[in-house]
C-alpha cells in the first residue's frame, strides 16, 4: 500500500505514492508486457557469448546502428541449459555456431529480472534464413569489393614455375587433410620440399591466423624459398569453413606474390578464399595430385627428349664410325700401291747409286795405275794430291747419293705414317672391336645379325666366337631431378 510521506516528501498535506523496490519490478515488468504482450523478434550484434557452470547461455546483443562502444543500446539474452540444444539445432544442422560479429535476428519473450536489475530476452528461436541471407550478402558484397580494387583475378595472373617442387603448406598438423596432401607429395618419388607453417582452420582467430600465415611465406621465411602456396583442410560443416569467407584472407591471398592454391574439403559452395586464389580443389588429396600431376608431365617430357638425344647421338656415333671404316679401308687401298711403287722406286735409286759409285771409283784407280806405270816414280807430293782430287770426287758422289736416299726414305716413311693412322689396328687398341659373319663379313648394323647365326668378334688381343641368342637395341638414358 502506498505511504503517506512526511515532511520533506512534497506539498505538507498532499499524499505521494511511495513503492517498494518488488512493486517497481512488478509495473516494469507489468509494462513490458503491455508493450510486449507476446513473444517478439529482436535483431543486434553478437558481442560476446558465455556459457554458465550449468550450462544456461548469455549473450549479449549491441545495436552497432545506434552507437558505439560502451554506450551502444544493450541486451542480454538468456538460453537455459535445457533449451539451447532445441532452439540452436537448425543452426547446427545448416553448420553455424553463434560467434562474437555476428548480427543474428532472435524471438523470445522479454522481462525483467528483479534479482540482477536487468531486462532480458528468454531465447526461444534463431531466424537461420535471416542469418544466412546475411552472410550470403556480407559474401557478395565482399566479392564485389575485391572486384571494383582490381584484386578479384589478381592472384590468377601469377605464373607458377614449370616445376613446383617447393611448397609453402598453410595448415592444422596432424590433421587428416594435411596428411592426405602430404601423403600424395610423399608418395610420388619425387624431391618435394615442404615449409609447413601452422595455424588453426576454424573458429574466431583463424581467419587472421590463415592470412598471417599467407604473409610469412609470401614475404619469405629465412633462407626458404618456395614456388606455390597451398592452404588445406579437411571436410567440414559450411559453419566449419567460415574463415575462408573472411575479407582478411582473402585480402591476403589476393596480394600474395606467390600463386595460391586452395584444398578446402567441400562438394557445395565455393569459399571466398576459392574465388580469389590462382587455383582452388575440392580436397586436399585433388590439390596434391595436381602438384604430383605437373611435376610428372615436366618428368615425362624431359625423358622423351634425353631419349630421343640419346637415341640420334648413338645414330651419329654410328654413322661417323662407318664412314670412318670406309675412309681407312679406302685410304688404304690407295696407300699400299703408292708404298709399294716408292718402295721400288727407292730400290732402282738405290742400285744406280751402287753402281755409279763404284764406276767413278773405278775410274780414278785404273788412272792412277796407268799414270804409275808410264811415269814410274812420282813424286810423293804430286800423288797425294792426286789422291785428294780423287778422294773429292768420291765424297761429293757419296754426298749426292746419300740425299738422294734420305729423300727416298722419307717419302717411305711418310706413306708408313698415313698408313698407320688409318690401320683398324688403332681402333681395335682404342676399345672397339669388329665382328664378323663365319664368311669373314664384317656385321655393320642390328640388321646383318640373326638369332642362331655364329660371329667372330675381333679385338686389339685376340678373337672371340659368338652364337647369337637374341638381339635387341640397347638404349640406357639417366636423368634425375632434384
Amino acid at each position: 500500500m502506498p505511504a503517506v510521506g512526511g515532511s520533506g516528501s512534497g506539498l505538507a498535506g498532499i499524499a505521494e505514492p511511495t513503492f517498494s523496490v518488488g512493486e517497481v519490478y512488478d509495473r516494469l515488468s507489468g509494462a513490458i508486457r503491455g508493450a510486449f504482450p507476446s513473444e517478439c523478434w529482436v535483431t543486434g550484434e553478437i558481442r560476446q557469448h558465455t556459457t554458465s557452470r550449468a550450462g544456461h547461455h548469455y549473450i549479449d546483443l549491441v545495436d552497432a546502428s545506434s552507437g558505439s562502444g560502451d554506450r551502444a543500446p544493450t541486451l542480454s539474452v538468456v538460453a537455459y541449459a535445457n533449451q539451447w540444444p532445441a532452439v540452436t539445432r537448425p543452426l547446427r544442422e545448416a553448420g553455424y555456431e553463434l560467434v562474437a560479429g555476428m548480427v543474428v535476428r532472435v524471438r523470445g519473450r522479454l522481462g525483467v529480472y528483479a534479482p540482477s536489475g536487468k531486462i532480458s530476452l528468454t531465447l526461444a528461436a534463431i531466424d537461420l534464413e535471416s542469418l544466412l541471407g546475411r552472410l550470403a550478402l556480407e559474401r557478395q558484397r565482399l566479392i564485389d569489393s575485391l572486384k571494383r580494387e582490381g584484386l578479384y583475378d589478381r592472384n590468377r595472373g601469377v605464373p607458377l614455375p614449370s616445376v613446383p617442387l617447393r611448397i609453402g603448406l598453410v595448415a592444422s598438423p596432424d590433421t587428416e587433410g594435411c596428411r592426405d596432401f602430404l601423403g600424395q607429395l610423399h608418395g610420388s618419388g619425387y624431391g618435394f620440399r615442404v615449409t609447413l607453417v601452422p595455424s588453426t582452420v576454424q573458429g574466431d582467430g583463424a581467419p587472421r591466423e590463415l592470412a598471417s600465415a599467407v604473409g610469412r611465406l609470401d614475404t619469405g621465411m629465412g633462407p626458404a624459398e618456395i614456388d606455390v602456396i597451398v592452404l588445406v583442410r579437411g571436410g567440414g560443416s559450411r559453419g566449419d569453413l567460415g574463415a575462408f569467407d573472411s575479407e582478411v584472407l582473402a585480402r591476403a591471398i589476393a596480394m600474395a606474390s606467390h600463386p595460391v592454391w586452395v584444398g578446402v574439403g567441400h562438394t557445395s559452395d565455393r569459399s571466398v578464399a576459392d574465388e580469389i586464389a590462382s587455383r582452388s580443389f575440392i580436397t586436399p588429396t585433388a590439390c596434391g595430385q595436381e602438384l604430383v600431376a605437373i611435376v610428372d608431365a615436366f618428368w615425362t617430357s624431359v625423358s622423351v627428349r634425353a631419349s630421343y638425344l640419346a637415341e640420334r647421338g648413338m645414330e651419329l656415333v654410328s654413322q661417323r664410325d662407318r664412314m670412318l671404316h670406309r675412309t681407312v679401308e679406302r685410304i688404304g687401298d690407295l696407300a699400299v700401291p703408292r708404298i709399294m711403287r716408292a718402295e721400288h722406286e727407292v730400290g732402282v735409286l738405290r742400285g744406280r747409286a751402287v753402281r755409279a759409285l763404284d764406276h767413278r771409283l773405278s775410274l780414278p784407280v785404273a788412272h792412277l795405275e796407268q799414270s804409275a806405270g808410264r811415269l814410274g816414280t812420282f813424286s810423293v807430293r804430286c800423288n797425294a794430291v792426286a789422291i785428294e782430287r780423287i778422294l773429292r770426287s768420291v765424297g761429293q758422289l757419296g754426298h749426292r747419293a746419300g740425299a738422294v736416299l734420305d729423300r727416298a726414305q722419307e717419302r717411305s716413311s711418310n706413306w708408313e705414317r698415313l698408313l698407320a693412322a688409318y690401320d683398324y689396328h688403332r681402333q681395335l687398341e682404342r676399345g672397339y672391336a669388329i665382328v664378323r659373319d663365319e664368311g669373314g663379313q664384317v656385321l655393320r648394323g642390328i640388321a646383318a645379325f640373326k638369332e642362331g647365326a655364329r660371329t667372330v668378334t675381333e679385338l686389339s688381343d685376340g678373337h672371340v666366337a659368338s652364337v647369337v641368342e637374341g638381339i635387341s637395341p640397347a638404349l640406357l638414358v639417366g636423368v634425375q631431378v632434384h
